[in-house]
């Protein structure tokens, strides 16, 4: 059995206290799912790592993972996941018009009607 790593890896000087080791933090989490049109799985690819870069830069990011399709799947179903300090730091990075215009090109390239956001309040999980 090897130790699986980190679901969350946080951006540098982030935490998130485990219970038992201090106040326990609530998180943000916005995941969006999207099924790229034919051809436009690289630019879509594309779109998500720039969304990815700008958010690192904002304040209230935690941290994320870009979600590429497995190798041995038939989907091309890809995302993101976004994990912030709070709903309101997230709304912010999103309202910037840098964000509004990456969201209008993806949407342009996904499948109408795949994309989907879901957003929830994250708690960690306890550690051992």
């Amino acid at each position: 059995f090897r130790a699986a790593k980190p679901l969350v890896m946080l951006r540098r000087g982030a935490t998130l206290n485990a219970p038992g080791r201090g106040e326990a933090m609530s998180s943000f989490v916005r995941i969006t799912y999207v099924v790229p049109r034919d051809g436009q799985g690289a630019r879509v690819m594309e779109t998500l790592k720039k969304l990815s870069d700008f958010y690192v830069t904002q304040p209230g990011y935690l941290g994320g993972y870009q979600l590429n399709p497995l190798p041995t799947s038939a989907s091309n179903a890809c995302g993101r996941i976004g994990i912030w300090a709070s709903m309101d730091a997230a709304e912010n990075a999103a309202q910037t018009e840098h964000v509004m215009a990456l969201r209008a090109e993806l949407l342009r390239l996904v499948d109408e009607d795949t994309h989907v956001e879901y957003t929830f309040v994250g708690d960690p999980d306890p550690m051992s």
